[in-house]
């Protein structure tokens, strides 16, 4: 018995049937839901089932598959981008239709002009939620999710143009909306994390307090533990400092705010700073001390909220650790997890 290969070529391939050819055995290769095909010569014989086949083959329609040639081996099928079946097995990140409708308007739109995108903008936030709670680095993203670096281009375009501090700050809106609060806050808790820093290089220090090496993590939450602002240094860098690089912003944002909360690392001459950082709608440092003899760990009143926020943003195992280079892709990871918390609370409301 001879054989002989055959080439097969997508889409409407045209193969003149035979009479010597019959199909002997058809495989699947991995992952690319190609048929492929061995057939054998054989003289003589029922040829039914060929004729049948082949006439199937020729009545298809023009399918998004690419050309495929079978070797003697069959080492390989090459298959080009375009699936037969889009769905896949969901992850535990992914939006489910009723978190992507409270997304979906605020998500930078597709730009008019070109050709239309490959991969949906729910894809796109699929992948960045995917990287952001397991993990694990862009180029390990799963096959079925979109490409990494195209995810990757996404979260760093947006975060250059700013866009995810401008969909976290009108979902924070949402939330306190729905908690029955006025979207803008009148009290904020202040505090700062040290965490370590990998090998990628970067801003870094030492926090001779913690005796971390790497950076540090300085936020301001509202009452429901909500994110207001967030700023990334060096962990040597003292907490008063910080805290101003961090309120700044506050002169002209939130002027509904007037009280915050801090301990005892913020006294000093942060209060009057504080104080004179606006002309009017005076702001107000309220430093929340520990109770006297008090030994161990006790919930302090206030202060406890922005704990738990920490908690919520170390669930998150990208941000467990500072493996980014620069700050700003640091916080614009945090205002991710925010973002994904806040999306399951409003649907959950």
């Amino acid at each position: 018995m001879r054989k002989q290969l055959v080439t097969v070529r997508w889409p409407g391939a045209s193969i003149a049937p035979s009479n010597k050819i019959r199909v002997c055995r058809q495989t699947r290769a991995e992952n690319t839901g190609v048929k492929v095909l061995k057939r054998e010569t054989n003289k003589g014989g029922n040829n039914s089932k060929e004729d049948h086949f082949l006439g199937h083959l020729q009545s298809t329609g023009p399918l998004r598959m690419a050309k495929v040639e079978l070797r003697g081996s069959l080492k390989r099928a090459i298959s080009y981008p375009g699936r037969l079946n889009s769905s896949r097995t969901s992850y535990d990140t992914d939006l489910t239709d009723a978190e992507w409708e409270q997304l979906a308007p605020l998500v930078p739109a597709v730009k008019p002009g070109g050709r239309p995108p490959k991969h949906s903008r729910r894809e796109i936030l699929n992948g960045i939620f995917y990287a952001v709670r397991s993990g694990g680095a862009w180029k390990l993203l799963p096959h079925d999710l979109p490409p990494w670096r195209t995810v990757y281009h996404y979260f760093w375009s947006w975060r250059r143009m700013g866009a995810w501090q401008q969909i976290h700050d009108r979902l924070r809106e949402r939330v306190r909306e729905a908690a029955g609060r006025n979207t803008k806050p009148s009290a904020a808790i202040l505090d700062s994390q040290s965490i370590r820093t990998s090998e990628a290089g970067g801003v870094r220090g030492y926090d001779g307090g913690k005796q971390i090496r790497g950076r540090k993590r300085h936020i301001l939450v509202d009452t429901l533990g909500l994110l207001l602002l967030v700023v990334v240094t060096a962990a040597n860098v003292q907490d008063r400092n910080g805290a101003q690089l961090l309120l700044s912003p506050l002169a002209q944002q939130f002027r509904r705010l007037r009280l915050i909360w801090a301990d005892g690392a913020y006294a000093g001459q942060l209060e009057a700073w504080t104080r004179g950082l606006r002309k009017w709608g005076k702001l107000r440092l309220e430093i929340v001390r520990k109770p006297k003899g008090q030994k161990g760990f006790s919930v302090l009143p206030w202060r406890w909220r922005v704990e738990r926020t920490f908690a919520w943003l170390c669930r998150n195992r990208r941000l467990r650790c500072d493996y980014e280079r620069l700050p700003q892709t640091t916080e614009s990871l945090i205002y991710v997890a925010m973002i994904r918390l806040m999306t399951r609370r409003l649907v959950a409301s």
